[in-house]
Formats: structure tokens, sequence, C-alpha cells
């Protein structure tokens, strides 16, 4: 009897100590719109180009995590791999299906004057200040908060000499 309830207590403590372990799982990242915006390539033009995305956030290997109900913490990270990249892969689907081709260029100085130089109708470039989604368990269900904070910077330039 001695030896079961030992049993049962080295069990229980794998139990908790094992579910206590933290693991980081990767999330896709897509935009999925809830309407459809129709007349995006006239706003936008033909092709739209995406400047690197400056990410500002003090944690830039993880976008959440998960407090499980019996102990242990799960984190997120985005998948592709970093942030920018997933949110640059899933806007530029976004956009294809509107008939806007993007592309990717290695600057932008944020002036609309410089479009004249690209090859691109406008230019899309996004400061990540934060994104952070809280998973906390609890019976039966866990409760969920996102935190998304960026700002946004687009600019199309009239004097692009494609459309000319």
């Amino acid at each position: 009897m001695k030896s079961i309830r030992w049993f049962l207590i080295l069990s229980l403590v794998f139990f908790v100590v094992g579910g206590a372990e933290a693991a980081t799982y990767s999330l896709n990242i897509r935009y999925q719109p809830m309407k459809e915006f129709p007349s995006l390539q006239q706003k936008l033009g033909a092709t739209l180009a995406i400047a690197p995305f400056k990410d500002e956030r003090t944690d830039t290997l993880r976008i959440g995590s998960h407090a499980g109900f019996q102990g242990g913490v799960t984190y997120f990270r985005s998948h592709p791999f970093p942030l920018e990249t997933a949110i640059k892969e899933s806007l530029s689907n976004a956009f294809s299906r509107y008939g806007v081709k993007t592309i990717s260029i290695p600057s932008w100085d944020g002036q609309p004057e410089s479009l004249k130089n690209m090859e691109a109708d406008s230019v899309l470039m996004i400061e990540i200040k934060r994104f952070w989604s809280d998973g906390k368990g609890a019976p039966f269900r866990t409760n969920v908060r996102t935190i998304v904070q960026k700002k946004v910077r687009c600019s199309r330039g009239m004097w692009n000499p494609r459309r000319r």
C-alpha cells in the first residue's frame, strides 16, 4: 500500500512539473477581411511597394502567451518568423485578391516625392508598436485578450511616370 501511495505522489509531481515547463509554438498569421474592398486597386494603384516594417516591441521573439488552468505557460511566435515577414506575406496575399501586386523595397524615407523613383504606384510602411495575445486558462474555457497597436503610413504618388 505504501509503494502505491509513493507511486501516485511521484506521478502527481511529474504531472505538475511536466505541465509547468514553458514551450513555444508557431501560429500562422493571416489577414481575413470581414468585408470586400472592390475599389482597392483604384485607391492604391496596380503596384504597391512594401517598405521594411519597424518592429518596436520589447519582445520580438514572441507574439503571445497562454497560462494554463493547472499551471504552465505556453508561448507563441509567428509563422513565418519574424512577425514582420508574417504580416508582409499576409498582406501581400490579401492585396493580390484585389488585383494589387506587391513588391518589397529596401527602404523608404516616408516622403511621397520619392515614389517617382520607384516602380510602384503606392508605398506602405508599418511600425509595429504592440502585438500580443494573452490567454488565461479557466475551467472549461480560455479567456484571451489581444492587443495590436501599429502605425501605418501609405502614400500614393500622382507623378509616377509609369501611369502617364
